[in-house]
């Protein structure tokens, strides 16, 4: 076999081991947040103050005040 061959199946072995060991990381950090106890309310945003005139129909840009 010649050189190039060689460091093919090195590669491709290396990468073998690489990619178990990441998914093996993935796949902890998935059950960690799986089963930890985050819910929506934790990345929910609030907005208030929204003015009323924004969802009236009949409010032009002249009788708009800031």
């Amino acid at each position: 076999m010649d050189f190039v061959d060689y460091l093919n199946i090195g590669v491709t072995i290396m990468s073998i081991v690489y990619f178990y060991f990441c998914r093996r990381f993935q796949f902890k950090i998935n059950n960690l947040l799986e089963y930890s106890n985050i819910t929506q309310d934790d990345f929910s945003i609030l907005i208030e103050n929204i003015p009323i005139f924004i969802y009236e129909g009949d409010t032009d840009i002249k009788n708009i005040k800031f």
